[in-house]
């Protein structure tokens, strides 16, 4: 989920020429030219956030075990975001 939603907003970024080099950067200049611009809900970047530390902690973490009630409901987050980026590439 977390790269379903790094792809798309990278997707964001390729279609307003910004360039980034990083996941942090990503994360960073999403939050500075997307959400504090308000071109974004402030809810997309709460749940960018989630995924990128659960990331991290999957990534880099000892035997962590997310739970079906725990991802289910970032799944629905992940693809109504989806459908809002879809919109917003077509503009």
């Amino acid at each position: 989920m977390y790269y379903t939603c790094y792809y798309l907003i990278s997707a964001l970024f390729a279609k307003n020429d910004i360039k980034t080099s990083t996941h942090s950067g990503v994360k960073t200049v999403f939050g500075s030219g997307f959400i504090k611009k308000e071109k974004v809900d402030v809810k997309w970047g709460k749940l960018f956030n989630e995924l990128f530390e659960k990331r991290q902690h999957e990534d880099y973490g000892d035997f962590v075990i997310l739970s079906e009630e725990e991802i289910f409901p970032l799944m629905q987050e992940v693809e109504e975001f989806m459908n809002i980026v879809e919109k917003m590439n077509q503009v």
